[in-house]
């Protein structure tokens, strides 16, 4: 699904059982992303993955922090 800033503001005020109508699902996760290098997006991506999954002060900054493999 593609959709404009403008139209995913919109949804913020719309009723929850109108997203579902709409075929938007409680576990939509929306990723938008810049033209930052790809080491630096995937490392944020699994940043917040882990926070996600264990906890804020669990993760790792890896690349992120410039940490190279």
């Amino acid at each position: 699904m593609s959709n404009s800033m403008i139209s995913l503001c919109y949804l913020q005020i719309i009723p929850p059982a109108e997203h579902l109508v709409l075929g938007i699902m409680p576990d939509l996760v929306r990723l938008s992303v810049g033209v930052e290098d790809v080491d630096y997006l995937i490392a944020d991506v699994e940043q917040a993955l882990s926070w996600t999954i264990n906890g804020w002060n669990s993760a790792s900054t890896g690349v992120a922090s410039g940490d190279s493999e």
